[in-house]
């Protein structure tokens, strides 16, 4: 058996318009990823790397997508990348516990690769932060719910005391309903 070799079918007429369009934009984000990459000082992640392309070309960037994208601009030789040392990954997590996988972090080529040692160095983006956990999962697939980034209270006593004032807040809730339904 012999494999049939895949020839590329051209862009139907009604379609060109439509499709230009959609790669001038490709190269539009490729332009703003190399620019956003490029005007660092610092290695930086592909999620910061999404938040300066978003702002550049005005809409939220994926940073999954970016990373692919940094991919294809890696094997044109445009940048280049490393995986993150522990202590830049010490500097990341802002003295948190270091829990999840290592980043990777891009560069524009044709400098040293520099260290990393700012924790934030796009204002808004801190890395390390979940931002949700998976609650269950069920017939319809994950539920997730937002994780809280304050810190905990040491103190039992004040722990205790956030936890009976939070009640109180719902118990006068569900007593303005009902009194609200009464006076009805």
């Amino acid at each position: 058996m012999t494999a049939k070799k895949k020839t590329k079918k051209p862009v139907p007429p009604q379609f060109a318009k439509s499709v230009a369009a959609r790669m001038e934009s490709g190269a539009q984000l490729r332009e703003a990823i190399e620019l956003a990459v490029e005007s660092q000082n610092e290695p930086v992640s592909a999620l910061e790397i999404a938040a300066i392309a978003g702002e550049l070309v005005g809409r939220k960037l994926d940073a999954t997508y970016v990373g692919l994208l940094l991919r294809d601009m890696i094997d044109a030789g445009k940048i280049v990348a490393r995986p993150e040392t522990l202590e830049e990954r010490k500097i990341r997590c802002e003295g948190r516990p270091l829990t999840g996988r290592i980043g990777n972090l891009y560069f524009r080529a044709g400098v040293k690769f520099p260290t990393r040692k700012t924790a934030v160095l796009v204002p808004g983006v801190r890395l390390g932060l979940p931002s949700t956990k998976v609650t269950s999962y069920g017939k319809r697939g994950a539920k997730f719910r937002k994780v809280s980034t304050k810190s905990a209270p040491s103190d039992l006593a004040t722990l205790i005391e956030q936890m009976i004032d939070e009640r109180m807040r719902k118990t006068e809730k569900k007593l303005e309903r009902i009194r609200a339904i009464l006076a009805e």
